[in-house]
């Protein structure tokens, strides 16, 4: 079953290609919070978007994840 939740109102929600900009210029990475696919109004908990796999090009694409919520912690 997938986690599916609606967009919170704080994170930041960014196009798939900026959070890919992001991580290979080393702006976020696994320490500094956590990302998950979005489709712009809900994210899937169970698909985390890691910068390391970012990096690797392990991306998941879909017309689903167009974006990316990010949370710093």
């Amino acid at each position: 079953m997938t986690d599916t939740l609606l967009l919170p109102n704080f994170g930041d929600l960014v196009s798939l290609q900026e959070f890919i900009e992001w991580c290979k210029s080393g702006y976020v990475d696994d320490d500094a919070g956590s990302g998950y696919y979005s489709d712009g109004r809900v994210y899937w908990r169970d698909l985390p978007a890691k910068p390391s796999d970012i990096k690797k090009d392990r991306i998941k694409h879909s017309l689903n994840y167009r974006y990316v919520i990010w949370f710093n912690e």
